[in-house]
């Protein structure tokens, strides 16, 4: 509490400063001044201050991009499970391996897989990724049960942290249309 008082004293003081006249042991006025104390004091606790919000604003911003990161990894892992689903229930015809999905729709033919870090969909021989750079996919897997097929997927960040953004593992099984089998 006394330091808080010293600091809105020296404020006060700075602010005020020209409002203080010195009088010399000669009788002249001098100009109105600090001592060097005051300003040793003054700019310690600024330091001080600037460091603890410097510090508060580099968290913010850790924060937020380990935030953005992890939305990216929840977005990426919805997307791929949205599209591998709306294939499936809508497909013709369908090939399913543990690592590739083929599936056949009105449009045409479509193989998933996972391609390095990526997951891949392949159309009339072309393929692209579709989950984004800022994440990795180290597993993808496929099974099918009868007319029920099952994606196994994990989707996690592709940068480092210093707190680790969790990973997004979805499981999803999915009903084939009943005029298939």
């Amino acid at each position: 509490m006394i330091l808080l008082e010293r600091i809105i004293f020296l404020h006060q003081r700075i602010i005020n400063f020209r409002r203080v006249k010195f009088q010399r042991s000669n009788g002249v006025k001098s100009r109105p001044a600090f001592t060097l104390m005051e300003l040793l004091v003054y700019l310690g606790i600024s330091t001080i201050v600037m460091l603890v919000a410097s510090s508060f604003m580099v968290d913010i911003s850790a924060n937020a991009a380990r935030n953005r990161a992890s939305l990216e990894v929840q977005s990426n892992a919805r997307l791929v499970i949205s599209r591998l689903t709306q294939n499936i229930r809508t497909a013709t015809s369908l090939t399913v391996t543990p690592t590739t999905l083929t599936v056949t729709v009105p449009a045409g033919t479509y193989v998933y897989t996972r391609s390095g870090a990526a997951v891949e969909e392949t159309v009339a021989g072309i393929a692209a990724k579709i989950t984004s750079d800022a994440v990795s996919v180290p597993q993808l897997a496929f099974s099918q049960s009868g007319n029920m097929v099952t994606i196994d997927l994990k989707v996690e960040t592709a940068r480092v942290f210093k707190k680790s953004v969790p990973p997004q593992e979805l499981h999803s099984t999915i009903a084939v249309r009943s005029s298939l089998y």
